[in-house]
């Protein structure tokens, strides 16, 4: 073996071992990142509250399962598009597979992928599917 594929090979290797760990350290500032968002948007939306938030970081894959109360009294007079009034407080859970590292799920670079359901009651979720597709 020469010494330019000995170099290459060394340096491969080193990248190899290093994937995991990379992975890791990214999950971290991802999950940070999450809750600075997250908390921003509970300080502009008062009627917003955070009632149980679950965070499970592996070395490629985290799974968020955040549930939020909403209560708005205004929401009694509103009625949907389907003529269903929504009621003044709810509480919808939103759980997302987060897929991080340099290349997360070996598609793109990128610090993480998030892929996120929202699940509440029936006539929001209706309402929501409408609004975001």
């Amino acid at each position: 073996m020469n010494r330019a594929t000995k170099i290459l090979l060394t340096i491969g290797g080193i990248i190899v071992l290093a994937y995991p760990g990379i992975a890791w350290v990214t999950g971290i500032a991802i999950e940070s990142r999450i809750q600075q968002s997250e908390q921003r948007g509970l300080d502009q939306v008062p009627y917003l509250t955070l009632v149980k938030r679950e965070y499970h970081r592996g070395v490629y894959r985290s799974t968020e399962i955040a549930t939020y109360g909403l209560r708005n009294p205004a929401l009694q007079t509103v009625k949907t598009a389907g003529g269903v009034s929504l009621p003044s407080s709810v509480t919808i859970t939103i759980v997302s597979n987060i897929q991080h590292g340099p290349l997360p799920g070996l598609r793109a670079p990128a610090l993480a992928v998030i892929d996120a359901t929202i699940s509440g009651p029936s006539a929001l979720q209706r309402e929501l599917f409408g609004a975001l597709g």
